[in-house]
């Protein structure tokens, strides 16, 4: 940022404005700052020990668009050229920020002088606000007071601020309208600027700041839809509720984009069955403005285990952490559960606000928790939503009028007296719920396959599919799909997901599931209250249907029901013949190989175990027999992946199946080797620039400092290290680069055996970052980490030779031929260790590598590429570095044999050596046009040999 100084022509006064330094030597201003200007100064670090004024020329001016360029010089002022964007034309609110010198920031000195500070602002600019003027409309949220002059404005010398969104320069401070109030300002746009000029005024002024500002070109600052970081099965489950076309709601839509925008909290939107709360909230979530995130959670008794705080927790951690860029930290219903869904809630909640978004939580149906009943998880899910809301963040809930909140939800929550939508049915719902209504009492007292479908659908509140229904009724295929396809079918609603839970950690694929369910929760509730006790043999129907497919050992046919959510309807007790039967069905061993079958993985099995464990648990009984059971299949289920490879789960994460590669990660029995798969895992993951891949590092990071203190703790420490490097690595591949730098920053001063897992962790990280700037102190304190510590020469060599080419990867060639020159020296000083010469020649390997590009590229240009340096020394090396014997003091001269270890060291010194004058020189590696046996390296050669006695063995 910059502070212009102006004397205008004529006066004895003069004014300020602002800038922006935003390429070298250049700064961006108003050019109504400069207009008349008879002097002009710039002053960047206004009293700091920095602070320098330097004298200032305009070099580009254009009053149509208020933009002008100045000529500065000086120290400091040779930056790199800053990026623009574009503002794109859509309903949506993106953040943005500037800083400049307004009047109201004018303060004293205690010597009674005056001077103007720095306001930073963070503004809200919606995008389709001054259209036609070509201006963008940042409004503050705490606005300045009136100045005390009647004739000036307090925003005055603001202008010329450059305005960013997302690190992208979008407009200039350009003036204020005092009929906007106090709290809005205008700023041009950039990507108008191209619309006021013409085609050589814009290639002038894209010359002064070296800047693109073609619009077409510049990117979009908004925030990308949120179709990538969302688990797709909570996608296709929203699908289910939301329908193809909404209709009559503009008003409604209208209303909640306006909630996001706004300032407060939560609405509640209230309306009767059907009038259509499902539908608009799931149209919403579906299509959300541009910058709105959605995280959503429809309460819904047609799924079993999907109408309570557990279902509620469970599914909005997971789409939070998708968010977030970190992966759930286990499935357990516990308070630590709840509290990870709080701080979640605020790492997405950060995450989404650096990218100028708005996280919206939807939860639709409050009034159909089931909570608090008998058997329920205790507590309700509007006590789980936050009274105070991390900035950016906006809880949007649906219900009926009744029953109100929850008794369990605290008197100062903002749910008691936050604003109400009300919504009415309009004619559409209405139609359809007259249709089910009709229908369904139609089904009631309509044949006898008509009421075993509508009592079968109430007592699985799952989906069934028509093969289901054929197993269970005995009626012919022909007859259901008659049914399913007439006005009967108007009471159902096909399903794409044989359950809500997100893929990869246990569900099934969509595409494989395909059912029917009740078309609303009123229904479902009508059902249940006709058939009242008659729905008995229903659920006796469904029992003994799994139990004739438990008989034959759950086979490959298994119905998907009976898998998923069966398992989870089991966890519904009442009584001790549901507890044993429900204890028997997720313990069954063959059950559990069958969804291992299906699944990929053992989050399924260990998932109902854990239900049915603290359902148990929460009927009061204290039944040993069957909490002991639970504990011992647990157990079994978790041991059996003790032999899984721990390579395995990031072969399926290269591979983009995500979901199964964390389920396989997080099933390996031991701590340590569950730390060591996802620490594989996220390093692929990273490597692809996937956030998540920062979460699982982290977790990788806890269990190994977890056995740090056990019986492995040298390995422990190992995997602690490494678990680090691929943590600081995945936050420099998804943008993070200040936090992995700093994060291994903290722990330069590693010691002993501690030193050797740091360097490798700074070795991940630096390949990561790239940029040498950057990482150079870390790599310097790795190599002072190695020099300091008592290590094998050849443990030695292999760290050098890493840090070798990581700085070669970080831009750097001098630094590695000098670690390369260290290697060699440390080969001549250790003549008998014969595991020395294969590393420092693997290091020039590399080296060659890397010197084949340059040659490719160096071939084009008259003389090719200089030899490096590193060629050099290795050809003087390779005449001098294996020398014949000294003669003995009394003048005798060489022994006849040299010892045969010896000689088999020289040999592979002398290779060694000669790899790195051969390497950087041969025109068929891409360096030079001298070929190996001519000239000086020839010479070179024939001296070598004749030291050992004849020509070295070809390789």
């Amino acid at each position: 940022m910059a502070e212009s100084l102006v004397a205008p022509t004529g006066s004895s006064g003069g004014r300020r404005g602002s800038g922006y330094l935003v390429a070298p030597h250049r700064v961006l201003t108003a050019a109504h700052v400069v207009e008349g200007a008879a002097g002009i100064r710039v002053r960047f670090e206004a009293d700091r020990p920095g602070e320098r004024v330097v004298p200032a020329d305009v070099v580009w001016k254009h009053h149509g668009i208020d933009i002008a360029v100045l000529a500065v010089g000086g120290a400091g002022t040779d930056v790199t050229a800053c990026a623009y964007g574009r503002l794109g034309e859509h309903d949506a609110v993106v953040l943005c920020t500037a800083v400049g010198f307004p009047r109201f920031k004018l303060r004293r000195h205690s010597d009674g002088s005056s001077f103007r500070d720095a306001e930073h602002i963070h503004a809200r600019c919606a995008a389709l606000s001054n259209r036609r003027e070509g201006t963008l409309d940042p409004a503050v949220d705490s606005p300045p007071g009136k100045d005390p002059d009647a004739e000036r404005d307090s925003w005055e010398g603001m202008s010329g601020a450059a305005v960013f969104s997302r690190g992208h320069l979008i407009g200039v401070v350009s003036r204020h309208h005092l009929s906007d109030g106090p709290g809005r300002i205008a700023a041009g746009r950039a990507d108008r600027w191209a619309e006021a000029l013409s085609p050589d005024e814009l290639a002038s002024l894209t010359e002064a700041v070296k800047g693109e500002l073609r619009p077409h070109l510049l990117p979009d600052v908004l925030p990308a839809p949120p179709r990538g970081i969302l688990h797709e099965s909570y996608r296709a489950q929203l699908g289910d509720f939301a329908p193809e076309e909404l209709r009559d709601r503009r008003c409604e839509i209208g209303s909640l984009v306006e909630f996001c925008g706004g300032r407060e909290p939560y609405l509640w939107v209230q309306g009767a069955p059907w009038a259509g709360k499902t539908a608009l909230a799931a149209w919403f979530a579906l299509h959300p403005p541009r910058g709105v995130i959605p995280v959503w959670f429809f309460v819904t008794a047609r799924y079993a285990g999907q109408a309570d705080s557990a279902a509620y927790t469970e599914a909005v951690v997971d789409q939070l952490a998708a968010i977030a860029g970190r992966e759930p930290v286990s499935r357990d219903s516990s308070p630590a559960r709840n509290g990870e869904l709080t701080l979640l809630l605020r790492l997405a909640a950060e995450r989404v606000h650096e990218d100028g978004g708005t996280l919206v939580l939807i939860v639709d149906g409050l009034d159909e928790d089931r909570s608090l009943r008998p058997g329920g998880t205790g507590r309700s899910i509007a006590s789980l939503l936050p009274e105070r809301l991390p900035p950016g963040v906006r809880v949007l809930v649906t219900s009926r009028p009744g029953p109100g909140v929850p008794a369990d939800v605290r008197g100062g929550h903002p749910l008691r007296g936050c604003p109400v939508l009300r919504l009415a049915a309009n004619a559409a719902a209405l139609h359809t719920e007259h249709e089910a209504r009709f229908e369904l009492r139609q089904a009631l007292s309509g044949t006898s396959a008509q009421r075993d479908l509508v009592g079968l659908f109430t007592a699985a509140r799952g989906p069934l599919k028509p093969e289901d229904l054929r197993e269970l009724t005995h009626e012919p295929a022909f007859e259901l799909r008659r049914l399913l396809d007439s006005g009967f079918g108007r009471i159902l609603r096909p399903t794409g997901s044989g359950s809500p839970e997100p893929l990869g950690e246990g569900s099934l694929s969509p595409e494989r599931e395909y059912g029917h369910v009740f078309s609303h929760e009123t229904i479902l509730a009508i059902a249940q209250q006709e058939f009242g006790p008659d729905l008995a043999p229903y659920v006796e129907r469904l029992r003994a249907w799994a139990a004739g497919y438990a008989r034959q050992g759950w086979p490959a046919n298994t119905p998907a029901y009976l898998l998923r959510p069966y398992g989870r309807l089991a966890a519904d007790l009442r009584g001790p013949r549901d507890t044993a039967l429900a204890v028997s069905l997720v313990t069954d061993p063959r059950r559990h190989a069958r969804l291992r079958t299906d699944t990929d993985n053992d989050a399924v099995c260990l998932a109902e175990i854990a239900a049915v464990h603290e359902a148990v648990r929460s009927l009061g009984t204290d039944d040993l027999v069957a909490l002991t059971a639970l504990a011992v299949a647990g157990d079994l289920v978790a041991r059996r992946n003790e032999d899984l490879h721990l390579a395995v789960p990031a072969v399926y994460g290269r591979l983009g199946r995500v979901g199964l590669a964390v389920g396989l990660a997080r099933s390996v029995f031991h701590p340590l080797n569950r730390g060591l798969a996802l620490a594989k895992l996220a390093h692929v993951l990273g490597e692809a620039g996937d956030r998540r891949a920062v979460g699982l590092a982290e977790e990788a990071v806890r269990l190994a400092e977890g056995e740090r203190t056990g019986r492995d703790a040298d390995a422990a420490a190992g995997s602690w290290w490494h678990a680090k490097g691929v943590q600081a690595a995945a936050l420099a591949r998804t943008g993070r680069r200040a936090e992995a730098v700093s994060l291994l920053a903290e722990l330069s001063r590693a010691e002993g055996e501690e030193a050797v897992g740091f360097v490798r962790a700074v070795s991940l990280a630096a390949v990561a970052v790239g940029d040498a700037g950057s990482m150079s102190g870390l790599l310097r304190a790795a190599e002072d980490a190695v020099d300091g510590t008592a290590l094998a020469p050849h443990h030695r060599a292999q760290l050098l030779s890493m840090l070798a080419q990581v700085w070669a990867d970080c831009g750097c060639p001098d630094e590695r031929d000098r670690l390369h020159d260290t290697l060699l020296a440390l080969v001549r000083q250790s003549p008998h260790d014969l595991r020395l010469p294969p590393i420092a020649a693997e290091a020039v390997r590399a080296t060659r590598h890397a010197s084949r590009a340059r040659g490719r590229a160096g071939r084009s240009r008259p003389g090719g590429v200089g030899r490096p340096r590193l060629a050099r020394r290795g050809r003087r090396r390779a005449r001098r570095g294996v020398r014949a014997p000294r003669r003995t003091p009394h003048g005798g001269g060489p022994p006849a044999r040299l010892d045969h270890g010896a000689r088999r060291h020289r040999e592979g010194l002398a290779r060694t050596e000669l790899r790195v004058g051969c390497d950087l020189t041969d025109p068929r590696r891409g360096m030079g046009a001298r070929r190996p046996g001519r000239g000086g390296l020839g010479r070179a050669r024939t001296f070598v040999e004749q030291q050992h006695g004849g020509p070295l063995p070809a390789r």
